[in-house]
């Protein structure tokens, strides 16, 4: 459940969150997921802020101005033990309405003082050459006034793209064209929210289909996302006076992290175990339930998280302990080193969240404890998550969904990615199979293959050829130790692709024509000869390809294909053209260039393609035979020069002498 509002409480727990936490106790599988609120501040409060607190006889330890966002912030009903509060954290968006606004600019009475005010709000900053993602100012910090850590996460909540309410006239940080009125963006914990909600969502599934829980509670979702949360400590101002984030993780600012979904579900080379209502709540005080665990793999951080449902505090002791039920989480390394929930010294007091990091754990057997430590009410529900290299968690493969789709004939790839604890570095294989049918029951016969991995050793890659027919397909990819096959199906989808003519015939002049295409998929069209001019290349549905040939000036009919296919069907349009027939004009012999050299007499002249032209030579102008002195052919139009130097019965250019053209066409 997503839930973007709430309201200026500074850490004041109050009836209404009372109220969700109780809800919460009695439907114990439901999340709600609760933006922290916009009151991150730098010393400057609004009457209504001021008022409040003294009202309320709240005072902010740290509330000057000094370039550090203040503390105790967080709002309602975010403060709430049972929710998910989750925080803003830049965006890192480079382009976009705000990507160009300081801090400032967008609230100039918020935040007066370097290193905040001229922060750009979008983006985070480079510190010798390292790159530094950082909080949305505006992000309410914690603590609770009764030290309990919020927000519990943090996700992306700058210049965020989202849909616009339609009928108001605002457009948050900024308008989205050309589509500016469905879309604009806007900041704030609201947009972070639904990023995590989203991320709780995918983590149920992961949890309902990979781990076999049915029905997760909300601890154990909670716990999932807070055991992959990203640390972005220090933030983007160093770590001196302006640093923006504790260099501890859980913290205030950003709880126990940026929302990861990859590090929560599949973190390369880790193995995690779920464990949900523990002891179907059934625990007695100071009674302790062990796990042991062996860690193969260290070269990956060990984790352990542990979420409760809390039973409802009284607003009434919001200034002192709001925990009802205390659970200590522990674990115990192989050479008797203890790591406490939360990094305390002894365990804590305050939280019902309570999560170790082991960066560089010891290989070996590790001991997790979970300890009642005090139980006031009956009923809650621990849930735990840990992950790390451990040994005897098989490796969980993922696959990547093939979509319907019409037939291809380049075929189907297939994708999957198989995280494993052991490295498999590229030696090892996986099982791929495929038959006709849907993925509960394969009609036909299974056809297998193994399947190497690449480079990373987690992905692996395959094609199911193209000849398949329409209709379902199975297909399941199988691992050595995998607990069992993962199985899936997509459809082959029917289509069409029709010419409106298959042959076409052409004069030897060429022209212009088009093929009217039928069909409900995408298809592209091609030609191999050179002499056919596509105008349209692809299309998709319904159109036109249009195409044209050129003048066929050879003596011979010549012959040519156009190709339209998609899927895996291939439409061929014969074009015909017939050959050059034009009747041969005289000779042009407008502006002639008629010389002479010696005994050689030169005429150049315009003349036509496929021609065959003769000077020819007689004496008298109006007796005698024309005889024939030298002889050209012509394949192109253009200029044509015939020279003679040889003249019957003369050694040389006669003095009195007549010439002529004679044109003769090449093609019958």
């Amino acid at each position: 459940h997503s839930d973007s509002w709430g309201s200026a409480i500074f850490g004041f727990y109050t009836t209404f969150d009372r109220f969700v936490d109780l809800y919460v106790w009695n439907h114990q599988n439901f999340l709600p997921v609760i933006a922290a609120g916009n009151d991150g501040v730098d010393g400057y409060y609004t009457a209504g802020y001021t008022s409040f607190l003294d009202q309320h006889g709240i005072v902010i330890p740290d509330a000057t101005a000094d370039g550090v966002i203040d503390s105790q912030s967080i709002g309602s009903p975010a403060l709430s033990k049972n929710v998910l509060a989750v925080g803003a954290t830049e965006s890192d968006r480079t382009s976009g309405s705000a990507s160009s606004r300081t801090w400032f600019s967008l609230f100039p009475s918020k935040y007066k003082v370097d290193p905040i005010k001229t922060d750009y709000a979008s983006v985070g900053i480079v510190h010798d050459n390292v790159y530094h993602q950082g909080m949305a100012a505006f992000s309410s910090r914690g603590p609770t006034i009764c030290g309990r850590i919020k927000p519990d996460v943090t996700a992306p909540g700058c210049d965020v793209l989202s849909t616009r309410y339609t009928v108001g006239s605002k457009y948050g940080w900024g308008t989205y064209p050309p589509h500016s009125r469905y879309y604009n963006y806007n900041g704030g914990t609201s947009m972070a929210c639904p990023l995590a909600a989203g991320a709780a969502t995918l983590a149920r599934e992961h949890v309902i289909k990979r781990a076999g829980i049915e029905q997760p509670t909300a601890a154990l979702i909670k716990a999932l996302l807070i055991n992959g949360a990203q640390s972005i400590s220090p933030g983007q101002y160093g770590v001196a006076e302006f640093r923006e984030i504790p260099p501890f993780s859980p913290n205030n600012v950003e709880g126990w992290g940026q929302v990861n979904v990859g590090n929560s579900l599949y973190a390369v080379g880790t193995g995690t175990i779920f464990m949900d209502r523990i002891q179907n709540g059934n625990f007695k005080k100071q009674k302790t339930v062990n796990f042991y665990i062996d860690v193969v793999n260290t070269n990956v951080p060990l984790k352990a998280t542990l979420v409760w449902a809390d039973y409802p505090s009284n607003p009434a002791a919001s200034g002192f302990s709001e925990l009802v039920n205390d659970f200590d989480l522990l674990a115990e390394s192989p050479s008797s080193i203890i790591f406490h929930g939360n990094g305390t010294e002894g365990g804590d007091r305050t939280n019902n969240v309570e999560k170790i990091l082991v960066e560089n754990p010891e290989s070996g057997s590790w001991r997790i404890s979970i300890t009642a430590v005090n139980l006031m009410k009956s009923g809650s529900l621990p849930a735990l998550v840990v992950s790390g290299g451990i040994d005897d968690v098989p490796p969980l493969i993922i696959p990547h969904l093939i979509e319907d789709t019409p037939p291809r004939a380049e075929g189907y790839e297939a994708v999957a990615m198989i995280n494993s604890v052991y490295p498999i570095e590229g030696t090892g294989t996986a099982d791929f199979a495929w038959a006709v049918g849907d993925a509960n029951s394969a009609t036909g016969t299974w056809a297998q293959t193994s399947v190497y991995a690449q480079n990373d050793g987690q992905i692996y890659k395959t094609v199911i050829p193209g000849t398949l027919q329409t209709g379902e397909v199975c297909y399941a990819w199988d691992m050595p130790g995998a607990a069992a096959p993962v199985t899936n199906s997509f459809t082959i989808l029917p289509f069409n692709l029709e010419l409106d003519e298959l042959s076409h015939y052409f004069t030897y002049t060429g022209g212009a024509s088009n093929i009217n295409v039928f069909a409900d998929i995408s298809w592209a069209a091609d030609t191999p000869d050179t002499w056919i001019l596509l105008d349209t290349t692809s299309g998709s549905n319904d159109g036109i390809v249009v195409y044209s040939v050129t003048t066929n000036y050879v003596a011979s009919q010549r012959s040519g294909t156009i190709s339209v296919y998609g899927a895996i069907k291939t439409n061929e349009l014969s074009v015909t053209q017939g050959p050059w027939n034009k009747t041969p004009e005289p000779p042009t012999l407008a502006r002639p260039e008629v010389s002479t050299s010696g005994n050689t007499i030169s005429i150049v002249f315009s003349a036509e393609r496929n021609n065959k032209y003769t000077l020819q030579w007689r004496e008298s102008l109006s007796t005698g035979e024309w005889l024939d002195l030298v002889s050209d052919i012509t394949l192109d139009d253009g200029l044509l020069t015939l020279s003679a130097s040889s003249f019957p019965g003369h050694t040389g250019l006669p003095e009195q002498s007549f010439f002529r053209l004679k044109c003769a066409s090449l093609v019958q």
